[in-house]
C-alpha cells in the first residue's frame, strides 16, 4: 500500500490488502474481535482500487518456499491470510496470494519488510462470500500523520478470489478498499471547539482537538486567537477544493487528503478575518490538521503566508 496516505490511501489499500478480509457466507464473525465494541461502519468514502503491488526482488518460482496446501475455499484463504498478518507470520499471509501478486511483490521477505506500512488489524467480520469476491468489515488502529496519511478506524474490503493450484488464492490487484469515516457534522463541532479553545488560551484543550503533528496553514494563527472575544460561527463547510490554495495540505498529506479532509469556514471572532479550519477523520471523531486565514489566501490561489503554526 503506498503513496502518501498509507503511504497514501492506496497505501491504505495495499496495506489493508494485508488486512485482507474474506468471508464465509451470510454474516459470520471472524476469529479476532475487539473488546471495546464495534466501530460504526455506516459512513462510506469512495472505494479505492488497488493499482497492483510494486515490484520487489526478481521472482524465481523454482525457489519459492513451501507454503503448504492451497486453501480449499475463499473463506479459508482469507482466514489464513488475516491470521498470518495478525500473528506477524508474513510467510503465511504471502502464501495465500496469487502467483501474479507474488511475482509482483518479489518474495516473502519483501512482503515482510513492508509490513509496518500496512494497517494494524483489530478485528474483522466476515460479511458476504461469493465464488470470486468476498466482502468483510474490519477494524484497524486509526492514524493521522504526514507519513501514512489517514488510516480509518473501520473499512469494508472486497477481496478478489482467483482459483489456482486446485484451490483459492487472493488477488490484491483486483481488491477494493472502502474506508469508513465519522459523520461530517462532527467535523463542524470539532472546528468550533478548536477555535473556542484557542480564544480561551487553553493549550491543553486545543491540543486534544489537533493531530499530533505541526498544524498546517497560516503561521501563528491559533496563537493569534488567544484572548480574542466573539462567538465563532460556521459560515460554510466543504471539501479541500473549497480553499483557494489547498497545496499546503496536499503537499503534507498527499492527494488522498482531497478525499478524506473537511474544511469548516468560521467567522464571528472579533476583529479576525474569516478562517478555514481543515480537519481529518481520526477514529470516531475529527481532528484539526490546519487553519488558514482568508487574508492569507488570494483569488489566484497563492497563499501570502503559509507554514506551520506550531504549538505554544
Amino acid at each position: 500500500m503506498s503513496e502518501n496516505s498509507f503511504r497514501s490511501v492506496v497505501s491504505v489499500v495495499l496495506g489493508v490488502a494485508a488486512l485482507a478480509l474474506i468471508a464465509t457466507g451470510a454474516v459470520v464473525l471472524g476469529q479476532r474481535l475487539s473488546s471495546t465494541g464495534e466501530v460504526d461502519q455506516s459512513g462510506y468514502a469512495p472505494p479505492l482500487s488497488l493499482s497492483g503491488v510494486s515490484r520487489g526482488t526478481p521472482f524465481d518460482a523454482s525457489v519459492e518456499p513451501d507454503y503448504g496446501s492451497v486453501a480449499a475455499s475463499p473463506a479459508e484463504a482469507v482466514r489464513r491470510y488475516l491470521d498470518g498478518e495478525f500473528e506477524g507470520d508474513h510467510v503465511k499471509s504471502f502464501g495465500q496470494l496469487t502467483l501474479a501478486d507474488r511475482r509482483a511483490i518479489g518474495t516473502a521477505d519483501d512482503w515482510d519488510v513492508t509490513a509496518d506500512e500496512r494497517p494494524t488489524l483489530r478485528s474483522y467480520r466476515l460479511v458476504e462470500v461469493g465464488r470470486d469476491r468476498v466482502r468483510a468489515d474490519v477494524e484497524v488502529v486509526p492514524a493521522v500523520n504526514e507519513i501514512d496519511g489517514v488510516s480509518p478506524a473501520a473499512a469494508t474490503i472486497e477481496f478478489a478470489i482467483r482459483h489456482e493450484d486446485g484451490g483459492s488464492r487472493i488477488s490484491l490487484t483486483d481488491t477494493t478498499f472502502t474506508p469508513h469515516y465519522p459523520d461530517h457534522i462532527l467535523a463542524t463541532a470539532s472546528a468550533v471547539s478548536w477555535v473556542d479553545a484557542a480564544q480561551q488560551c487553553d493549550a491543553d484543550v486545543r491540543s486534544g482537538l489537533e493531530y499530533e503533528g505541526n498544524l498546517l496553514g497560516t503561521f501563528g494563527l491559533a496563537e493569534s486567537l488567544c484572548g480574542v472575544t466573539g462567538d465563532p460561527k460556521v459560515s460554510a463547510t466543504g471539501s479541500l477544493d473549497s480553499l483557494n490554495d489547498p497545496s499546503v495540505v496536499l503537499n503534507a498529506f498527499g492527494e488522498q487528503a482531497a478525499v478524506w479532509s473537511q474544511v469548516v469556514s468560521i467567522e464571528g471572532v472579533t476583529g479576525v478575518p474569516p478562517l478555514d479550519v481543515v480537519l481529518a477523520p481520526f477514529g470516531d471523531h475529527w481532528v484539526v490538521i490546519g487553519a488558514l486565514s482568508s487574508i492569507n489566501q488570494t483569488p489566484s490561489g497563492q497563499p501570502i503566508q503559509a507554514g506551520y503554526t506550531g504549538r505554544p
